[in-house]
């Protein structure tokens, strides 16, 4: 991949100017107010099985069991790395879900309660599956670059950078209690800006489509908030929320589902305002005669297209995050009526619904803005030609 030096020193800037922005934005938004966390934590690989018996249910079912399995596992991480300790993994029959047995060789994450490096109580909590995800998320990242190329590790930086944002300012910012509207329209900008740049470099096509995005984003971000209001949104939408408001920190429920619709709609806008934004340019270079009106129509026509697979991938992205809430809901409540007004369900529909509005105005506002910009020395000499001339303009071309 041959790299020029205008795209090295754009990617080096770009890259220096995220990460101080995610350093300063995170020791900003970093809150140790919270109560310190009374677990402990640590991996570990199971070396062997001591004992699998059945015993009563502790949860008190009648003609309940469970299995109780007690086996030795060597720590591999914090202080205890090295360590081999006694643990005991407890099935349940009274709970539908049931874990693995856990077998020799297993990786697993191990929790005690007890404080300090003398901790000897050990319970099993889950499968280790960090190696797996992260094998995915590499295996994610190099079918990226081997298709996109250079393009490919611009994708992949700002997909690390987005991500960081969102975990290292927008969540800790939030739990520190710092206004939701505002942190939501700092880190949509910067995901906007930084990733668009990253992806494009800086260009007419970058420009206008942050132009574009910023419009279909701004539009949904008013629209939520409108709508909020109109709908009596509380902000008390599941047991998530509801254990929101036993934080010390005091938050604004109906602010975090704003923002919750904002971060949502920003990916899929920033898509379709780049694709219209690119497909204008390429017109740009390849049309022998251009003008506004005919890049425009172009545009609108390319993003008709789009509009229709978009609105579709938002709208499913959000039934698919939330099937499991809609399946509980329209099992216990078989009135169509109810369920839809249930606040749950009304703010999945209002937040698929106003991120696809987003969408669809993210389309003629990119397409516009596109034509002008790559017609905008051509838009004025037209203009000066339809100019009547002065008597002195006159005789000053014929002399």
């Amino acid at each position: 991949m041959k790299i020029s030096f205008k795209t090295f020193l754009t990617y080096t800037i770009l890259i220096l100017l995220s990460v101080a922005f995610l350093t300063v934005g995170n020791s900003i938004c970093s809150s140790n107010s919270l109560e310190e966390d009374y677990e402990q934590h640590a991996t570990a690989t199971v070396t062997g099985i001591i004992s699998d018996i059945q015993v009563p249910s502790s949860l008190g079912g009648e003609g309940l069991s469970a299995r109780e399995i007690t086996f030795v596992a060597e720590i591999t991480s914090g202080d205890f790395d090295g360590k081999e300790v006694s643990v005991r993994q407890y099935i349940d029959e009274l709970y539908s879900y049931q874990q693995k047995p856990v077998e020799a060789g297993d990786k697993i994450i191990l929790v005690t309660y007890e404080q300090g490096e003398n901790a000897d109580v050990w319970q099993f909590a889950e499968y280790n599956r960090l190696p797996w995800l992260i094998t995915l998320v590499l295996l994610f990242f190099g079918i990226i670059i081997i298709i996109g190329k250079i393009k490919g590790v611009g994708t992949v930086l700002s997909l690390v950078f987005t991500a960081a944002a969102v975990l290292c300012i927008y969540i800790p910012g939030i739990l520190k209690g710092y206004n939701v509207y505002l942190l939501t329209v700092i880190v949509s900008v910067f995901v906007v800006v930084m990733s668009l740049v990253m992806l494009n470099g800086i260009s007419k096509k970058t420009l206008c489509a942050c132009i574009g995005n910023v419009g279909g984003i701004g539009a949904a971000a008013l629209l939520s908030l409108l709508f909020n209001h109109l709908m009596h949104i509380s902000g008390i939408i599941d047991e998530s929320y509801i254990y929101l408001t036993y934080m010390d920190v005091p938050l604004d429920l109906t602010a975090i589902v704003w923002g919750g619709t904002v971060i949502g709609a920003v990916g899929a806008v920033m898509d379709v305002s780049i694709e219209i934004a690119s497909s204008i340019n390429e017109l740009n270079i390849n049309m022998s005669e251009r003008s506004f009106s005919r890049m425009f129509k172009s545009g609108m026509n390319i993003g008709k297209d789009a509009i229709g697979t978009m609105t579709n991938t938002l709208i499913l992205a959000y039934v698919g995050c939330s099937l499991a809430t809609l399946l509980l809901e329209a099992t216990y409540s078989k009135d169509l009526l109810y369920l839809i007004n249930t606040e749950r369900i009304a703010v999945e529909l209002m937040q698929s619904i106003i991120g696809s509005i987003g969408i669809l105005l993210a389309v003629p506002l990119t397409a516009l803005v596109s034509s002008y910009v790559y017609n905008k020395g051509k838009i004025k000499r037209q203009k000066a030609e339809d100019t009547p001339m002065t008597d002195e303009e006159f005789w000053n071309e014929r002399l």
